[in-house]
């Protein structure tokens, strides 16, 4: 499947735009700044929220790119956003399936359980982030040069 494939599947859930590279931007600061927050904060379930949403920011941040944005109450609109990305970006299925495993510990953290996430997950998931970002950058620099 390709981008204008899974959006055909999405178009309930999807609005067009144009192309807004300074969304993007505004976007990838939100990312680097969670980024950030997710190397200063004590707790697991605090590191892999704030890596889960660098995540969610770069999704979104491509789809803007590619003229899209997920509609504002549409139903499993952080699941949509992460499955865009092996169509935007080019992740592979495993690594879309990586980051919703994060989602999911993310919602059972706030909303559930406290205290279920481990060390080790919440630094899997910033190294994630962290790979996702410089994958996206290498996105943007050969699909989209304009927009650097």
């Amino acid at each position: 499947m390709n981008l204008e494939q899974w959006v055909q599947n999405n178009r309930d859930d999807l609005n067009s735009e144009k192309p807004d590279p300074s969304a993007a931007r505004e976007l990838v600061s939100v990312t680097q700044r969670e980024i950030s927050d997710a190397n200063s904060v004590f707790s697991p379930e605090g590191k892999l929220t704030h890596a889960y949403s660098a995540c969610l920011c770069i999704a979104r941040s491509a789809l803007a790119i590619c003229g899209y944005r997920i509609r504002g109450g549409a139903r499993g609109h952080h699941f949509k956003s992460i499955e865009s990305l092996e169509y935007t970006v080019g992740l592979t299925s495993e690594e879309v399936r990586e980051i919703q495993n994060y989602r999911q510990a993310r919602h059972q953290s706030i909303y559930d359980f406290a205290c279920i996430v481990s060390e080790g997950k919440a630094d899997c998931a910033l190294r994630t982030a962290e790979r996702l970002l410089a994958k996206y950058n290498e996105w943007i620099r050969i699909n989209f040069p304009d927009f650097v």
